[in-house]
């Protein structure tokens, strides 16, 4: 049912949030318990709405919850309590979904649990199975005409395995007699959709291609002979669905799944009377919030953030539909699709699936607000027993620090990033700062990303090491260590070529005719720069050109192979349709002159002029058929020759290695930086709070110069305290240019 680990709330520190219930989850769990006996016992909390025979029209809703995951329950708590029968199609009370959000007081101390309750017309626990759930939602579609299920919920709470097994129970419980049926199966990934029955084609096109034909809803189909080949096309056609690992799933689906069923008969229409008879399964992709998507690409928080859009607008509607208003359901491709069930056709059932854990709280209170029948329980709130460990690392909104917990944290903040700063740059000191570049790991068209200070800015003479002025971020030599940065010296320089069996001589030229090992004439050790700051800049820039080179020329090479192997699966021995389009008028030029052989020499000249004409054919497909061998042996020489290129090119790039020394930033021992007068007491201003320190210190625009001016310059201290500061205000903290 998927792995969902992470922790939410919707504002303020999530994590800590979820830390702080963690750390505590016997206390809390205790709460929770107390609260399931009352919910067992004689008085209800809140009453329980009662099911009334005019909302019989209206989507049910049935609400199943996964159970606790061993890793989670190593750590975590069990936070939803169920109440309620799983009568999906009846009539009298409702069930109910109860949520615990396990918080703390404005004190930071004192710790209490809200209660939160949701209805539905059934609710099934941990222990219920995935037939139970069938039975009481799908005890018979096809003799009640049109059902539409939809699977909702977080990602990892165990949409797609509840489908899966009611689609595995489908296999049994539809007739195994004669009869053909009608499948669909389209995947959503935002306004595309995509016929996943017929080798992934567009929907829009998969109705053109051979086995596909329209439904009756209008969508493109498979038509089999059998109930149990329409379940194996359905399965076969969600192992083609797209699914990538994120923050929350190693295997998460990240598009809509849409599949459809319906008997038909002779004629190719449903059976049975009373209208069209089709059981639609909707597969909905999961929802993530913004702290899911932390580790995500930019792919991925595109493919989330269409994700949230198509489910936004789904709610919309199923709100819309609530209310009585207009449906926005042209908004997305999926409320499109779903335009028929959406607008009252047939039967409809929301199978909302949720997180037990007290982690994903929030998400389960978001999921059910959505889907859960009108009407919510009363919030409840009740103290716990206990309070929270003043020891442990929780500390309260720096906002709300006094003048001394500002103190406080200054001195041991800045005590433990000095104590760590001196001891790393007493290790660089003595191993020295070396990194080794490589021309075959080199990403191509990038510079090293180094600048470094003017010789007339320093009162050093002309022979000293040059010193960083800047590193580029996010580069090679950027991510090799922290401490290459600002007032770093560089001491060594040294370019290798280094001789490999089977390398190409040097002077070897790419198909672009540069010299792919041009400027590259100093062997491993047998440097001859001048000393100083002037020789070592001069071979930096040498390696520099070298390692641009052999990267550039390599991906030159990569691209140009690339076209070239694509280049003879073009050569199709096909006529074009330019071919086409000459050959009906010669095929009219053709049956003239046998017209006018006949009418002028009788038979004999009509066959002779046929005979003439099957001779040219020939000849011309000859000539074409030795054209097209002429082009695939030219491509097929292009492309040995573009394999030859990038081979030499490779090996170029392999024997091209820089490597670079660097001494660490001669600023001396870092010392703990006096707390700024205002917070010390010793300002005319007064003492500063913790709402003053942050607006000071924590702006990602200004905070970070200001912490640089209170550590007097010292800019790894400063770094160090902002990203602190950055982290309890749940900001991005930018470094010093």
């Amino acid at each position: 049912m998927g792995n969902a680990t992470s922790a939410i709330e919707t504002s303020g520190d999530c994590h800590g949030t979820a830390a702080r219930r963690q750390n505590n989850r016997d206390v809390f769990g205790a709460g929770v318990s107390a609260f399931r006996q009352e919910l067992s016992g004689d008085g209800c909390p809140a009453p329980i709405p009662i099911r009334e025979a005019s909302m019989r029209a209206r989507p049910r809703v049935v609400v199943r919850k996964r159970p606790l995951f061993e890793h989670e329950a190593a750590q975590d708590f069990d936070v939803l309590s169920c109440q309620g029968g799983t009568d999906v199609w009846g009539e009298g009370d409702a069930a109910a979904l109860w949520v615990t959000r396990a918080m703390l007081a404005a004190d930071h101390r004192t710790m209490y649990c809200e209660h939160h309750g949701f209805y539905a017309d059934a609710v099934f626990g941990e222990a219920a199975s995935t037939a139970e759930v069938y039975n009481a939602v799908l005890g018979g579609p096809l003799q009640h005409g049109s059902t539409t299920v939809l699977c909702f919920g977080q990602t990892g709470s165990g949409k797609t395995f509840t489908l899966a097994g009611i689609i595995d129970i489908l296999r049994e419980a539809l007739p195994s007699g004669g009869g053909r049926w009608r499948v669909s199966a389209l995947e959503v990934a935002g306004n595309a959709v995509t016929d996943l029955l017929h080798a992934s084609a567009r929907a829009a096109d998969a109705a053109g291609e051979g086995g596909a034909e329209p439904s009756s809803s209008g969508v493109p189909c498979l038509l089999v002979g059998s109930a149990a080949e329409a379940i194996d096309a359905i399965v076969d056609a969600a192992r083609r669905r797209s699914t990538h690992r994120t923050g929350v799933h190693d295997a998460s689906s990240r598009t809509h799944a849409v599949y459809q069923l319906e008997p038909v008969d002779s004629e190719g229409t449903g059976r049975g009377a009373g209208g069209r008879l089709c059981l639609t399964l909707v597969d909905l992709a999961g929802s993530e919030w913004a702290r899911d998507q932390v580790s995500h690409e930019r792919a991925r928080r595109k493919e989330a953030q269409e994700v949230n859009a198509s489910l936004s607008a789904l709610k919309a509607c199923l709100a819309a539909r609530a209310s009585g208003v207009r449906l926005p359901a042209r908004d997305t491709a999926l409320t499109r699709l779903l335009r028929g069930p959406l607008e009252g056709e047939g039967r409809m059932v929301l199978i909302a699936t949720v997180s037990p854990s007290s982690a994903d709280a929030e998400h389960a209170l978001d999921t059910l607000s959505h889907v859960g029948l009108p009407g919510r329980a009363s919030l409840m709130r009740g103290e716990v027993a206990g309070s929270v460990d003043v020891d442990r690392p929780l500390p309260p909104s720096p906002r709300d620090w006094t003048s001394a917990e500002v103190v406080r944290w200054w001195l041991a903040t800045s005590t433990a990033a000095v104590e760590r700063i001196n001891a790393e740059v007493a290790e660089a000191a003595a191993a020295g700062l070396r990194v080794v570049l490589r021309g075959a790991e080199w990403p191509p068209r990038t510079k090293l990303g180094l600048s470094f200070e003017p010789p007339g800015l320093a009162d050093a003479p002309p022979t000293a090491p040059p010193t960083l002025s800047r590193v580029t971020p996010r580069t090679p030599i950027a991510d090799a260590s922290p401490l290459i940065r600002r007032g770093t010296r560089l001491v060594g320089c040294r370019l290798a070529l280094a001789q490999e069996e089977g390398a190409p001589p040097e002077g070897a030229r790419s198909d672009a005719g540069e010299s792919l090992t041009a400027g590259i004439d100093h062997r491993a050790g047998a440097s001859d720069a001048p000393p100083g700051r002037s020789g070592l800049l001069a071979e930096l820039r040498r390696g520099s050109l070298a390692l641009t080179r052999v990267a550039d020329a390599l991906d030159a090479a990569e691209s140009e192979a690339t076209r070239a192997a694509e280049a003879p699966r073009c050569l199709r021995p096909f006529a074009c349709p330019a071919d086409y389009a000459e050959e009906v008028p010669r095929k009219l030029d053709d049956d003239a002159a046998l017209l006018r052989a006949w009418v002028v020499g009788g038979e004999a000249a009509q066959e002779e002029e046929r005979r003439r004409i099957a001779r040219r054919t020939e000849e011309e497909v000859e000539a074409e058929a030795a054209g097209r061998a002429a082009s695939v042996a030219v491509a097929r020489a292009r492309l040995d020759e573009a394999r030859a290129v990038l081979a030499r090119a490779a090996a170029a790039a392999r024997q091209v290695e820089l490597e670079i020394t660097f001494e660490p930033a001669a600023f001396g021992r870092a010392e703990v930086p006096r707390v700024p007068r205002h917070f010390s007491g010793a300002s005319r201003l007064g003492q500063g709070d913790g709402k003053a320190f942050m607006n000071a210190f924590a702006d990602p625009e200004r905070g970070l110069r200001s912490l640089i001016v209170a550590c007097e310059g010292d800019t790894r201290v400063a770094e160090t305290l902002f990203q602190a500061l950055c982290a309890l205000a749940g900001t991005t903290p930018r470094t010093a240019d």
